[in-house]
């Protein structure tokens, strides 16, 4: 990265320089990145630190912060700089803040000092303070220029202007990494003072002379300067009258020059008027036509409006339509899919109310053989209350198996009613069926149980005929047994990682469990229940499924080992 900063008094030709600088390829530098204020404005910033009392720049926080807010801003510059009169003031603080910093130190005559008076008169007083401070600020930069070094050149501002390339090749001897453009020669627009009034110039150099110390100042600005015009500042007499002849010549081949070309310029004015005239009568007929055009586009743009208007209409009712449409078939695909399950749950009532059939049956038969039985019993008074109890309950039962019947009728009714409802409502009463169904079983499995104890009662006080025991709870024997127990263990505890910490723990104390409630008594083989195929479906449970890989998997170490594989599998085979 090269960094030019460049200072110059504001008489001097120093502006045009940077400004033939940004022509030939430097950029400007962008506005600070926090505080977003010029590079100028940085300048200035930095001339009010250093003149406080006491202040030095090196090291100052305020000045650092302006200073570096400006580096980061034109970090992704490779060319950038700027000129400023107060850049003179910080040169040696940028010195050493940043090693790509390059310097430029421009100085010109001093004669040029006056011509940028505003006063309309001066006096003696307001030219010896001109005079001092342009004394001042070029003893600062002769100090200055001395201090950085190899980093900065001196250049005479017109000649600098004046004598581009030298420039060039001056203002690269200090930077070799600097690329500006090959062919760049611009014109000055700057008009020395003494071509517009040759006495005011005079005048000038005049006053100037009654200032031998500022000549003595200039001189030596001459002396160190890599890049000048004027080889000394005295001035000769003689070559001043000279030169004001010379002025007056060209001042009198200029006016003639002026005179003939103004009266040139004038015949041309001339027919540019007659040429204008007649174009003013051709440009009402075209404004007439124009006029009639425009109207004839209004018309157009409102039948486009209108047009446009009744498009995005139809256009949007028919994305109602296209809306509609879709909703309705969708509708009906979910009719017909609640239209399938309907007919599979009627499917399931049918196959329950021949169980409930076959229950029923079961219960008239038991009620045969309570009555053969209470028949033969008549003289054990406490026989005959049990029997009566069981008459009773046997009769709430009945009770209880008709409203189920009349409850699952209802449900039937209502489903063939309601073929057309949604699969969420059809879904919530299957589920209830269902449940109403489980509770029937129960019930009836109960009552089985109570008959059972009523036969062996009987048989205690007289002896019947061998019969063949009717058993039923194949489902509830499967869900008590270890297997299930476990799995089903293992399948609560999968929910969430705390779960499945305590796992093992889990298992450990459900086997206990399963230990302390085992029965003593050998029960039948499941196969001798009535309602086996029922504990079939429940050892294809997840939870049955993964127990007895579980208890299996423990009964020997290699089988240990692989238990985990084992569950996986499971798991996986299960899903599918």
């Amino acid at each position: 990265m090269t960094i030019i900063i460049q200072a110059g008094h504001e008489s001097s030709y120093s502006q045009e320089l940077m400004d033939k600088l940004y022509q030939g390829g430097l950029n400007k530098p962008l506005a600070s990145l926090n505080h977003q204020i010029t590079a100028q404005l940085v300048s200035e910033s930095l001339k009010k630190i250093s003149d406080r009392p006491g202040i030095l720049l090196d090291n100052n926080k305020l000045a650092d912060n302006l200073a570096v807010d400006l580096l980061l801003s034109n970090l992704s510059q490779e060319e950038w700089g700027w000129n400023h009169p107060d850049n003179l003031f910080a040169m040696n603080y940028w010195a050493k803040l940043e090693q790509d910093s390059r310097f430029i130190l421009v100085f010109d005559h001093p004669k040029y000092l006056l011509d940028g008076l505003t006063q309309k008169e001066i006096t003696v007083s307001i030219l010896d303070n001109l005079i001092e401070n342009w004394i001042n600020y070029h003893n600062k930069l002769l100090m200055t220029y001395e201090s950085l070094g190899d980093n900065a050149i001196l250049l005479e501002g017109q000649a600098a202007t004046k004598s581009i390339g030298n420039s060039k090749t001056q203002i690269q001897s200090v930077n070799t990494i600097l690329q500006l453009k090959s062919a760049w020669q611009l014109p000055i627009e700057r008009i020395e003072n003494g071509e517009e009034n040759i006495s005011r110039r005079i005048l000038t150099e005049e006053i100037i002379k009654a200032y031998p110390e500022i000549l003595i100042v200039y001189e030596k600005l001459l002396k160190k300067a890599k890049l000048k015009m004027t080889k000394s500042a005295v001035s000769d007499s003689q070559h001043n009258l000279s030169r004001l002849v010379a002025w007056y010549n060209e001042e009198l081949t200029k006016q003639s020059q002026q005179t003939l070309a103004l009266n040139y310029k004038n015949e041309e004015i001339q027919k540019q008027l007659e040429q204008l005239e007649s174009q003013k009568v051709n440009f009402s007929k075209v404004e007439q036509e124009n006029q009639l055009l425009l109207t004839q586009l209004h018309q157009v743009q409102e039948e486009l409006e209108k047009y446009y208007l009744e498009n995005k209409k139809q256009h949007t009712q028919l994305i109602e339509n296209q809306k509609i449409s879709d909703e309705l078939i969708q509708k009906l695909k979910n009719t017909e899919q609640a239209q399938q399950k309907l007919e599979e749950i009627k499917k399931q009532i049918t196959e329950k109310d021949k169980q409930i059939a076959n229950a029923q049956a079961q219960v008239s038969e038991n009620q045969k053989k309570t009555n053969e039985l209470t028949k033969k019993l008549q003289d054990n008074v406490q026989l005959n209350q049990q029997l009566m109890e069981a008459k009773k309950q046997i009769a709430q039962k009945d009770k209880q198996i008709a409203d189920e019947k009349s409850i699952i009728q209802t449900l039937n009714t209502q489903l063939a009613q309601n073929k057309t409802a949604q699969t969420d409502t059809v879904q919530r009463e299957n589920e209830l069926l269902i449940t109403q169904l489980h509770k029937v079983q129960e019930e009836l499995e109960k009552y089985y149980l109570e008959n059972q104890q009523l036969k062996k009662n009987t048989s205690i006080n007289e002896p019947t005929e061998p019969t063949m025991s009717v058993y039923y709870g194949a489902v509830d024997r499967v869900k008590t047994d270890l297997p299930y127990r476990l799995g089903a263990t293992m399948v609560s505890h999968s929910k969430s990682v705390k779960d499945l910490a305590v796992l093992p723990l889990a298992l450990a104390k459900e086997y206990r469990t399963f230990q302390k409630d085992k029965p003593v008594d050998e029960l039948p083989p499941l196969e001798a229940y009535q309602d086996a195929s029922e504990a079939e479906k429940v050892k294809k449970h997840l939870s049955y499924r993964l127990g007895k890989t579980l208890v299996d998997g423990i009964k020997s170490p290699n089988k240990t080992f692989k238990l985990p594989i084992k569950l996986v599998e499971e798991l996986i085979d299960f899903r599918k």
